[in-house]
């Protein structure tokens, strides 16, 4: 019998946008930018040579576009080398709203291919990308090389770091340097502490993990100080509501979306979540919940 980890999905992107390849297979897409936002040519009247005379040809000629590589059909641990739909409207709504995010602190948890941080990081100071997973934050930091030259702050505007929602100790300031391409350097630990803003796209589709993810955000907003220099704006969540028939209830309904739900006050109800920290710095968070192919943007308020 098949494993659970090992069998095989697909984002419903790739279904509308991607031909049937097998799994394992990479694909390039690419995304017009707004014109506002493409990066200005860098061509000159004369043509650039380099030492040895030889003609430089830039190449990155086309800068209308974003570029993310990703892979199809891939197990369920790796689901994050592909695009997910909560990236899009998350990235329509970041460039909808540009001065509200222009100049903040921001991270991503569980950004995959990258695709809302890297419109993020057009925008921003610095762009936190985490996620977990060596070939995941690979190809991130890819996406991340390949869009650099979108970032107005410069090309060291979006870090791509390592993070495990269930062991999330390394953000801690008394916690050790992390080893390796993707660790938490200190300097990185003093940034969280000036954190504006904290983005997911689709991280809603196991009950664990979503309790996990708001213990993360619980860790980074009680680390995040109040500042002068960017008034605190919030968490900005975008989730497909996804149906399932459950054996439980002999029905079709959506229960990673409920428990998502439960975190925060709705219609006078008592949300579960009731951390005094979070609720203090978070306020309200806007979600970005799609139902079909309606955006709901209803205003969840952190539980008392």
């Amino acid at each position: 019998m098949e494993d659970e980890a090992d069998s095989c999905v697909l984002s419903d992107v790739h279904m509308e946008a991607c031909p049937p390849l097998q799994q394992g297979s990479t694909w390039t897409t690419t995304f017009t930018l707004p014109e506002a936002y493409q990066a200005p040519s860098q061509c000159t009247s004369e043509a650039a040579v380099d030492e040895d005379g030889d003609l430089v040809i830039d190449r990155q000629s086309d800068r209308s576009q974003l570029t993310i590589h990703h892979s199809l059909k891939t197990p369920l641990r790796d689901v994050g080398l592909q695009v997910w739909r909560g990236a899009l409207p998350l990235a329509d709504y970041i460039l909808g709203n540009a001065d509200l995010f222009r100049g903040c602190m921001a991270l991503e948890l569980g950004c995959g291919s990258g695709l809302a941080g890297i419109v993020m990081a057009m925008l921003a100071e610095r762009v936190f990308l985490t996620d977990i997973g060596e070939a995941v934050l690979g190809n991130c930091q890819r996406n991340v090389d390949a869009n650099s030259h979108h970032f107005q702050a410069g090309s060291q505007t979006a870090l791509v770091r390592q993070m495990d929602w269930l062991h999330p100790e390394c953000l801690q300031s008394s916690a050790a340097e992390t080893p390796g391409p993707f660790g938490w350097s200190p300097e990185d630990k003093d940034q969280l502490r000036t954190l504006d803003v904290i983005l997911a796209a689709d991280t809603v589709y196991d009950d664990d993990l979503t309790d996990a993810m708001f213990k993360c955000a619980t860790l980074l907003l009680s680390g995040a100080q109040r500042h002068m220099r960017h008034q605190w704006q919030g968490m900005y969540i975008a989730l497909e509501k996804r149906y399932n028939f459950t054996v439980d209830s002999m029905n079709v309904v959506a229960p990673a979306y409920e428990k998502f739900k439960q975190y925060f006050l709705t219609g006078g109800g008592r949300g579960k979540f009731d951390n005094s920290q979070l609720r203090d710095k978070l306020g309200c968070s806007q979600t970005i919940a799609l139902h079909g192919a309606q955006i709901d943007t209803n205003c969840y308020s952190i539980a008392q």
